[in-house]
């Protein structure tokens, strides 16, 4: 019996076809992950948000020596010395500024009275206060030893401060029989401290005096034992002083011609206008000099002022340094531009020379930048330099040639960078800032963004 043959059947295996919306998704995807490195890989641009126009104090903070009219009183005899006037208070002639105990009875009667006193007035609190936060803002880290004569100055203010409320505690109890009292023959403001500068003048000013390595004081204190012909107490005479301050080569070009300042007295809050005039020291540092009729008594007890010139304080907005790019532009005079395309672009009308020698006139749109009386400062990508433009209604031609510089940042608040014009008035005095006109025109305005670093960046560059 014959067996069926059997018969193998061939299957053939189907192709897998793309489809196109695979395609389209594949290549989305692609698209997107490129630009997704890209982003992340490229430098970030920084972006600064410009603020309102304010005023900016662009000086610097000056440190000056103090010169006045002062004297040095010193005892007539041995004894332990007592206070009747506080430090920095006016004397008038005739009053007691200080006693002599050549016994040291006193020192136990007041010592005796400094217990019953529970606290310091007011006025002393205060006195104390503000001499701690005048330290702590002109603290030099690098001059150490300021902490321990702060020290001691507090130390010396609150006993001072004890040995007065005692004194007038103990009134007319005291028997002045036993004691040297020592008046004013003068008027003027009581400091029981001494320095190595004391007499100083402006001639005698130079760089080193600014080191205070070279400085040195004493605070000479209540109920301490004197030799005859010690310190007793300094008088400075009135509020007339002087402070003298090395000047930069841009501080003179700034102050040469002025004869008068008007300056910032941080420690005081006080602004005031002194007289001013510059010399050489005898070092060749050039020094500048202001005679003050006012507020010398409140830097009695100091050699030392800092201070801010008042004149150099600007109103306008502030930038980084960072963010201002110069570009060259050319200029036009005034006359060449018109209007063009709709009636409301502007541009200039442009010759051009086919080959075969033929003048067609072409209007080209262009952007303003700046404008002087005569001129404007353009720019265009369809003009360079040798263009030829003409005159609207005229003959007259002019080819543009002179280019010139304009300082300006990029402004980012369309997502793309664009030059915007700017006019510096002055830098900050951390030097990391420009002041500029707040109202130029082509210029920004505040809450604009610009692009922080100019470096990073070029004309309409995607920004985002």
């Amino acid at each position: 019996m014959r067996q069926k043959s059997q018969v193998r059947k061939k299957y053939r295996r189907k192709r897998r076809s793309f489809s196109i919306t695979t395609v389209l998704f594949l290549g989305i995807a692609v698209y997107l992950l490129v630009h997704t490195i890209g982003y992340l890989t490229k430098d970030k641009i920084g972006i600064f948000e410009v603020q309102a126009s304010a005023e900016y104090s662009s000086s610097p903070t000056y440190t000056g020596i103090i010169s006045r009219e002062e004297t040095v009183y010193t005892t007539e005899n041995a004894g332990y010395i007592n206070y009747y006037i506080r430090e920095g208070k006016k004397a008038s002639v005739g009053t007691t500024v200080y006693t002599l105990d050549q016994t040291g009875q006193f020192a136990s009667m007041l010592a005796d009275t400094l217990g019953d006193i529970q606290s310091l007035s007011n006025e002393n609190l205060k006195k104390i206060k503000e001499s701690m936060i005048s330290f702590s803002t002109s603290l030099d880290p690098m001059y150490f030893k300021q902490v321990y004569e702060e020290k001691s100055n507090l130390s010396i203010s609150l006993i001072d401060s004890l040995n007065m409320t005692a004194l007038e505690n103990l009134g007319n109890t005291i028997d002045t029989s036993a004691f040297q009292k020592i008046s004013a023959d003068e008027s003027g403001f009581i400091v029981y401290r001494s320095d190595n500068y004391e007499g100083i003048s402006p001639t005698d000013v130079t760089a080193s005096t600014f080191d205070k390595k070279n400085y040195s004081s004493t605070v000479y204190k209540a109920g301490e034992l004197r030799e005859k012909g010690g310190f007793a107490y300094k008088l400075v005479k009135d509020d007339n002083w002087t402070i003298t301050f090395p000047l930069s080569e841009e501080d003179v070009l700034s102050y040469n011609d002025k004869t008068k300042l008007e300056i910032y007295l941080k420690d005081i809050d006080v602004t005031t206008t002194g007289n001013f005039s510059t010399f050489k020291a005898s070092d060749g540092t050039t020094m500048g000099k202001i005679d003050l009729i006012k507020y010398g008594s409140s830097y009695c007890e100091n050699r030392f002022v800092d201070f801010t010139i008042t004149e150099k304080d600007v109103y306008g907005i502030k930038i980084p340094k960072t963010s201002v790019v110069s570009k060259s532009f050319f200029t036009i005079p005034k006359e060449y531009l018109t209007k063009g395309g709709n009636g409301s672009q502007l541009g200039v009308n442009k010759e051009v020379v086919d080959t075969n020698g033929n003048a067609t006139v072409q209007f080209i749109a262009v952007s303003i930048y700046e404008t002087t009386d005569t001129e404007y400062y353009i720019d265009s990508s369809n003009i360079a330099s040798g263009d030829t433009i003409i005159k609207p209604d005229s003959q007259d031609k002019y080819q543009i040639s002179v280019s010139a510089p304009l300082d300006g940042v990029y402004n980012a608040n369309k997502g793309y960078s664009v030059f915007r014009r700017v006019e510096i008035l002055a830098e900050t005095k951390d030097k990391e800032y420009y002041i500029i006109e707040p109202s130029t025109k082509y210029g920004i305005s505040p809450y604009d963004h610009i692009v922080l670093d100019s470096k990073n960046v070029v004309e309409n560059q995607s920004l985002y």
